[in-house]
């Protein structure tokens, strides 16, 4: 059942990867944009190469991605530790009032 469980996918799980479809190209275009276009015009090749590899680390969206469905499986994982089964990461982000 908790394996079962941590194969759902919670809305933020869910989010967090049509976020990432997204932003990574987005990212990735722009860092390729900032290696490209100033040294033709400006140079200093090696500088602006350095420039959107830093961009690349920065704008990197791994820790997003990769934390979401972590934190999810460890809450599941530490309820079934306490005896506590719950279905699917969705019921672990509901509030009820």
């Amino acid at each position: 059942m908790v394996g079962e469980a941590q194969s759902r996918r919670a809305p933020s799980e869910q989010w967090v990867e049509k976020f990432a479809r997204v932003y990574t190209p987005v990212v990735f275009a722009v860092a390729l944009a900032v290696a490209i276009l100033p040294p033709v015009f400006v140079g200093g090749w090696s500088e602006w190469f350095y420039r959107s590899l830093v961009l690349l680390v920065i704008g990197c969206p791994c820790a997003l991605v990769i934390s979401t469905p972590v934190s999810i499986v460890a809450s599941l994982a530490a309820s079934a530790k306490n005896g506590v089964l719950v279905k699917g990461g969705i019921h672990m982000e509901t509030r009820r009032a």
